[in-house]
């Protein structure tokens, strides 16, 4: 069986992003060639390998398959194993940012390993309204605060916003963000007690109050 081998140089062909790599024999005989495209994503250079010559891949084809992976990136349709962004790779550069400018940035950590740890392994892209919905039902269920839930999900939108403001995902909107996920409401008044001494003050001045 013959072997062959393919060569590490790749050759331009007269279309825009799409390239070959040559095939030899033991002979170093060119015996077929194989095509890759190469685009950007999320501003960084990609490659993919379209097939060989041999299996009847031509270059309008490759010129075809890249125009359309273009076009499925500017509508966000398109995601490549190498761009997959995940919510926990996201939280590691947000914490990183919040150490240095947020005072709060040790209870971020501990509430997205206690409340948000199980979205850790989607793509953002897989993030939806409703399984932030139903987390907020969950821990509101599990009797937890609406104070306390309002600020894990208020977390989760900070982190989507840090990938989406410093461009670490394209062609995406927070799914929480612009009342997507209605944020649970609370009474934010406190109940006080009087000491003795105020409670007698106050006591004197509704008697004084009365006589007038």
């Amino acid at each position: 069986m013959a072997t062959l081998k393919t060569l590490n140089k790749k050759i331009s062909t007269k279309y825009e992003g799409v390239f070959y790599k040559e095939i030899v024999n033991e002979n170093n005989k060119v015996v077929d060639k194989i095509f890759l495209i190469r685009y950007r994503e999320n501003y960084t250079d990609k490659q993919m390998t379209v097939g060989k010559f041999s299996e009847g891949i031509r270059l309008e084809f490759c010129k075809a398959k890249r125009i359309d992976i273009l076009n499925k990136i500017r509508h966000g349709e398109f995601v490549s194993k190498q761009s997959k962004v995940t919510f926990y790779e996201v939280f590691k550069k947000y914490i990183q940012w919040a150490e240095h400018n947020k005072k709060t940035w040790k209870q971020d950590a501990n509430s997205f390993e206690f409340h948000l740890s199980e979205f850790k392994n989607y793509d953002l892209r897989q993030l939806k309204s409703e399984m932030f919905e139903k987390l907020k039902q969950k821990k509101l269920t599990d009797g937890y605060k609406p104070r306390t839930v309002q600020l894990i999900l208020g977390l989760a939108r900070q982190i989507i916003n840090y990938a989406i403001n410093n461009e670490l995902i394209l062609n995406y909107t927070n799914p929480i963000s612009k009342g997507k996920v209605k944020m649970p409401k609370f009474d934010n008044k406190q109940i006080g007690f009087l000491t003795k001494d105020q409670a007698k003050e106050l006591l004197e001045r509704l008697k004084s109050k009365k006589h007038r």
